[in-house]
């Protein structure tokens, strides 16, 4: 080979270099400048969802100062209206003070200084949704009180005996300092778990998360960019395609947890319904505080795995893999409540006799059956609960796995089907 042959090989090469240096750069570009105007879309999006929160929450304020004024000589209801106004006033400010920051954000600001101000507002909105939840509980009945003595006239403070009153006082204190525990040693030991970090992104809305999610995305393209490793980058764009054989999946187990929820919605009224009836019953109340719980925990399971699935999806900014260890650790955390449930079978099955008999034909089991029989039956179902407990912790029999998923409304075969789509994904 002559050095002129070799010299227009070189020459050859470089222009193909050139030319693939030139294509590739125009898809960094492409790309970036869809992440930058997705990220910017997020935003828009979460803005008005934070003007309709801010309506709704200035609108809830607005009728609880007038019912206050309306009612600012009866002592019982102004007591009743004050957690409710100091929640609804702290839901308020934080959407309007919310609004503020992120309308003015600067993205095109460094980084760290833009994640600084989304890590200050994730924790804002963080506060906010863990007192709602802590102090659900205690608020349910002055809000239940105050709506009907607002709407309709009707005094149900002074209408309830005052054991219902104070079970629910005692009950909604005992819940927050226990919730508080919980919230504490499972933010030291899970503090940098990913699943613990997702709910974390979720607790603090949807929309928020998406739009924190995109902004994520959009700043590790950046530094990849940076580290000049840009073959990367593209593989980890294309790998946080959504694959469309996981919609009719996605959208089926929303709808059976959809439903779940609803049906542990009805039956949580009901059941405080039959508690406030039999106020000074202990017989009735003690058994429908249990099933009370219960019926709270099946739906907070509900909403907590339905607010997990927000970060799913087409429009989710996270790559696919980070996407299949969500659905994975979220059917491993709902198995477990599913099967807590089962364990706890026994039990319920004694309060929910009790209960009924009580609720339909006016009967307390308790007293009509001797002291020692009720003992017994009370023994045996803890013995019962506890063979399943321990069943359950050696090993997972067919059984076990079909009366979890019934637990579920069939949520974890659904959520099983969504990975066998996800992982047959080119």
């Amino acid at each position: 080979m002559s050095m002129l042959d070799l010299e227009k090989m070189q020459g050859a090469w470089q222009q193909r270099n050139q030319r693939l240096e030139a294509t590739l750069k125009l898809d960094i570009d492409n790309v970036r400048s869809r992440l930058q105007h997705g990220t910017a879309s997020a935003f828009k999006r979460h803005l008005r969802w934070l003007k309709l929160e801010a309506a709704f929450g200035g609108a809830t304020l607005i009728a609880l100062l007038t019912f206050v004024i309306s009612a600012r000589s009866d002592a019982l209801y102004l007591a009743a209206s004050v957690p409710l106004i100091a929640m609804a006033l702290f839901s308020f400010g934080t959407d309007i003070q919310h609004w503020q920051i992120l309308s003015r954000l600067d993205f095109s600001a460094p980084i760290l200084q833009v994640r600084a101000v989304l890590d200050a507002v994730r924790a804002r909105r963080l506060l906010v949704a863990k007192w709602i939840a802590l102090s659900a509980c205690l608020l349910w009945l002055p809000l239940i009180a105050v709506l009907f003595k607002a709407a309709f006239g009707l005094d149900l403070l002074r209408g309830l005996h005052i054991s219902v009153i104070a079970v629910n006082l005692a009950l909604g204190v005992l819940l927050i300092l226990i919730g508080l525990f919980v919230f504490g040693w499972f933010t030291k030991r899970f503090a940098h778990a990913p699943a613990f970090q997702r709910f974390i992104e979720s607790a603090s809305g949807s929309s928020f998360s998406a739009a924190r999610a995109s902004f994520e995305f959009e700043a590790d393209f950046a530094a990849s960019l940076d580290s000049n490793d840009a073959q990367t980058v593209l593989t980890q764009q294309q790998q946080s395609q959504w694959p469309a054989q996981a919609n009719a999946p996605l959208r089926q187990l929303r709808r059976a947890i959809l439903f779940g929820i609803f049906f542990w919605a009805i039956l949580v009224f009901g059941s405080a319904i039959f508690n406030v009836q039999n106020g000074g019953n202990a017989h009735a109340l003690v058994p429908g505080i249990f099933l009370h719980l219960f019926i709270v925990m099946q739906m907070i399971a509900g909403i907590v795995h339905r607010q997990l699935l927000s970060i799913l999806g087409a429009k989710c900014a996270l790559p696919l893999a980070k996407q299949i260890q969500s659905v994975q650790q979220m059917a491993h955390w709902r198995g477990n409540v599913a099967r807590l449930s089962i364990v706890l079978t026994p039990l319920l099955a004694l309060a929910l006799v009790q209960v009924c008999a009580n609720a339909i034909y006016s009967i307390d089991l308790y007293q009509v059956a001797s002291p020692i029989l009720a003992i017994a039956a009370i023994g045996s179902a803890l013995l019962i609960a506890l063979a399943h407990y321990i069943s359950w912790r050696v090993t997972a029999t067919r059984f076990a796995q079909d009366s979890s998923n019934a637990a579920t409304f069939g949520a974890l075969k659904m959520t099983k089907r969504l990975l066998v789509a996800l992982e047959r994904a080119p």
